[in-house]
């Protein structure tokens, strides 16, 4: 049953006060009637939930009510990764600013429209995570315009990145956060793995069209190299490529505009990769339905 936290109680980790905001972020203890930090930026700790041995035993046994099967997506707006965790049966929570503000739920996704800051991840067994953070500022494909940016853009980049792997982390649950060929090699450590969408393209029926934009080629036939920092036990799913041409995306030829609407469908996850990665990572799912 939910729980409902009321201002004014208290950290059970750092005695500090509840309180929604970026310095002081809680996760509510079901089983133990606690209250745990989620991360504490003063001393850029994490505080994870005791209770997650009891989690971690039962990871793969899903239970049949949904609501208690969590995956999260951080900064997605497409919703194309989490489609085949919502059609088993898993409740999917899509943090992205641009969505309406508040929740709105469609079936077993859930929309989020807010500050990534401003968000805390919902009761319940978390069993997947993935995160999309903002590429613009540092991926290496914009790198001649770096300097004219400025500091403060690259700080606000690389912030958003760390609370993707602080959220990831915290959760104990097989994790994934792309980005393209970025800065953040450089800044944190180099990817686990890269791919380009068209290794996964397999994945997809023959007769695929893209529902996002008809210039994304079917099953994903394109190249673009992508990287992928995991943690938690991801498994990175075998590859069943399909014929891609050479030379650069149709995206990347057509898309080159700087209007939102465009940067949404450059940054589509690729529908075969997701489908590759659900299969991958999610076990027992017939007990999921």
């Amino acid at each position: 049953m939910d729980q409902t936290i009321g201002i004014g109680e208290t950290c059970r980790e750092t005695g500090a006060p509840i309180s929604n905001n970026r310095n002081n972020n809680i996760n509510y203890n079901m089983a133990s009637g606690t209250v745990d930090c989620l991360n504490n930026y003063e001393d850029n700790t994490m505080k994870i939930n005791s209770n997650y041995s009891t989690i971690k035993e039962n990871r793969y046994n899903f239970p049949i009510d949904n609501s208690e099967s969590i995956a999260l997506f951080l900064y997605d707006y497409t919703t194309e990764m989490a489609k085949p965790w919502a059609e088993a049966g898993f409740l999917c929570y899509c943090v992205d600013i641009q969505h309406a503000a508040g929740e709105t739920r469609e079936g077993n996704i859930v929309k989020v429209g807010t500050d990534i800051y401003e968000w805390l991840p919902p009761n319940g067994n978390i069993y997947f995570v993935a995160a999309f953070p903002p590429c613009t500022d540092i991926a290496v494909s914009g790198a001649a315009h770096f300097k004219n940016k400025g500091l403060g853009v690259l700080s606000k980049a690389i912030d958003q990145f760390d609370r993707a792997i602080k959220i990831a982390e915290w959760s104990k649950a097989p994790y994934m956060i792309e980005n393209p060929v970025s800065t953040i090699s450089t800044y944190w450590r180099k990817p686990d793995y890269t791919f380009h969408p068209y290794e996964y393209g397999g994945y997809l029926p023959e007769d695929d069209s893209n529902p996002v934009s008809e210039i994304i080629p079917p099953r994903d036939a394109y190249p673009k190299r992508t990287c992928l920092w995991n943690g938690n036990g991801f498994v990175m799913p075998e590859k069943k490529p399909v014929e891609c041409p050479p030379g650069y995306s149709p995206q990347h030829k057509k898309l080159g505009g700087k209007s939102q609407k465009t940067k949404n469908i450059r940054s589509a996850t690729p529908r075969g990769f997701a489908r590759a990665v659900f299969e991958a990572n999610a076990l027992d799912l017939e007990q999921a339905a």
